[in-house]
């Protein structure tokens, strides 16, 4: 991996206060939160009707931005689609490719190729779910069942939701239980090579309280050799209802064992396509979320929201030396996140404009660990050690008007500051462990004008320009073999920077709705696989 260098920088003291002024929002507004009387229905993130990946608060369909659709769930029971990559591929501009025979296939959004999973974010409820190693994304983790929608942002979201967004991002709704509503599902799934899947979901609520639990429990031998998969998951909800608020607690558990079957030749594929030449290689996983979100009214239509989250997940894996030069590899990872997201939206008014305006505060922290050594039994005494960390402070504001009646306009600006350090505990030359403070930036400026009848409907043009980025994983910046002595190395590269400019038109007649968009992205810092 390697990209070339440019960074910028931060006052602390102007990042601090935004996070102090924040804070203490929060922290005032909780006794308004947990006193309110439950009087009325709420608005739910959930409702099918409403889009939150372009605000982060729910609004109308028609308030959505260009290149934004929706998968609602029922186009999801209707599909034949066994896993969210095989549906999402079904979607213009989305490619995925499977060189595992995983269900968690890589996924690629304007055309990135073998880095598409790194510039393209994913989000569960919100919350970000891109790790900090070179992985694909835990598709696998997500029981179908227990999905309302997937919104898909092509070429957005980066001033609302940070790194990784060059190509798009992906929200992945839940269903949350509806008040004085009950609903329960179960199907039972079998096909060819062993394919047995189960899927049940249950959902209850008063008119204060309400509970969701949604199971699934796959296994396939999959058509390789060597390539057998069980995938368990796990997800439920508790979610408490107010006048215009509600307060959720979530959690999530899975489990994904793997064979690997390995590569085939082209000899091979021709005579042997089924078979393996690696009878013996394995991955494995555990995946543990839990999240606390919060949302309720304040004066007038303002609205302020919160998520506190948590995840967790252990990787191990088994690749076998049949060459018989070297020796077996086993590697085990961990790796551990926090984050904490305040946001505000505050509607305001001038000259008879109205103005969405939001603010919001984004923190993170993750801590990472991976041990290779030549077997498990090996694993206390390994040959590699490498641990990581990566702290990110963010602030951001975005705010949208009507120009006129059939036009639209939306500002916004995000600061980030990410400090990134690792090191190989097993070697102790300097060049071993680093750290790197960067401070990349993202803006957006997007028009939409109506040619033909009001706003959403007819004929719009629309235009974008903006600036997104990406930060480097653990992956990209340690080498086991990458110094002149043939020893493990870290280099933390600097982050990728691209401008982005977008221009196309949409209309919608009925129930069919059209796009037609060109777009070009200039990557400065590319971050990217060199073969030699």
């Amino acid at each position: 991996m390697f990209n070339r260098a440019r960074i910028a920088r931060v006052p602390r003291w102007a990042a601090h206060s935004c996070y102090s002024l924040f804070l203490l929002l929060f922290c005032l507004t909780c006794g308004l939160f947990f006193s309110a009387r439950l009087r009325a229905q709420p608005v739910s993130p959930a409702d099918p009707a409403l889009v939150v990946t372009a605000t982060r608060f729910a609004l109308p369909p028609q308030d959505s931005p260009p290149g934004l659709s929706v998968i609602t769930a029922d186009r999801i029971a209707n599909s034949s689609a066994s896993s969210l990559p095989e549906l999402l591929s079904r979607e213009a501009g989305i490619v995925t490719r499977d060189s595992t025979g995983s269900p968690d296939a890589q996924i690629d959004m304007r055309g990135f190729g073998v880095s598409g999973d790194q510039n393209t974010l994913l989000l569960l409820n919100g919350q970000r779910l891109n790790e900090i190693e070179l992985v694909s994304q835990r598709w696998s983790a997500i029981p179908l069942e227990s999905i309302e929608r997937i919104e898909i942002l092509r070429g957005g979201g980066a001033v609302l939701y940070g790194g990784n967004a060059t190509g798009g991002t992906i929200n992945i709704i839940t269903r949350a239980p509806q008040a004085g509503t009950r609903s329960a599902n179960v199907s039972l799934l079998r096909g060819s090579l062993d394919t047995q899947e189960l899927r049940a979901g249950y959902r209850a609520a008063s008119d204060r309280l309400g509970l969701s639990l949604d199971l699934s429990d796959h296994s396939s031998d999959n058509y390789r050799l060597n390539n057998q998969l069980s995938q368990k998951n796990l997800a439920a909800e508790v979610r408490a209802f107010g006048d215009r608020s509600h307060l959720a607690f979530n959690v999530g558990l899975e489990n994904q064992n793997l064979r690997l079957p390995g590569e085939r030749t082209m000899a091979q594929l021709a005579s042997d396509p089924r078979g393996t030449s690696r009878p013996s290689d394995y991955s494995g996983r555990d995946g543990t979320r839990a999240g606390l979100s919060g949302q309720t009214a304040l004066a007038g239509d303002a609205e302020l929201a919160a998520d506190l989250g948590w995840r967790s997940t252990v990787r191990n894996s088994l690749q076998k030396d049949y060459s018989g030069a070297g020796s077996d590899t086993y590697t085990e990872s961990r790796s551990h996140a926090w984050s904490f997201t305040p946001r505000l939206k505050l509607p305001w008014q001038l000259g008879g404009t109205k103005h969405n305006f939001i603010m919001g505060v984004d923190m993170e922290d993750v801590d990472y660990g991976a041990r290779r050594a030549a077997g498990l039994a090996m694993l206390s005494a390994p040959l590699t050690n490498v641990d990581a960390a990566q702290t990110t402070r963010a602030f951001y504001v975005q705010d949208r008007f009507a120009l006129n009646a059939d036009s639209q306009l939306t500002l916004g600006a995000r600061q980030q500051r990410v400090v990134t350090s690792a090191r190989d505990r097993m070697n102790a030359a300097s060049y071993a462990s680093g750290s790197k403070t960067s401070s990349p930036r993202a803006w957006e400026m997007a028009l939409r004008s109506g040619l033909n009848g009001a706003l959403g409907s007819g004929i719009s043009v629309f235009g974008r320009v903006g600036e997104s980025f990406r930060t480097t994983t653990i992956d990209e910046s340690y080498s086991q073999y990458g110094s002149a002595s043939f020893d493990s190395i870290v280099t933390l590269l600097e982050p990728q920077t691209s401008r982005d400019h977008e221009i196309g038109l949409d209309g919608q007649s009925g129930s069919t709705r059209w796009r037609a968009s060109t777009f070009v992205n200039y990557l400065n810092n590319e971050i990217h696989y060199f073969a030699p």
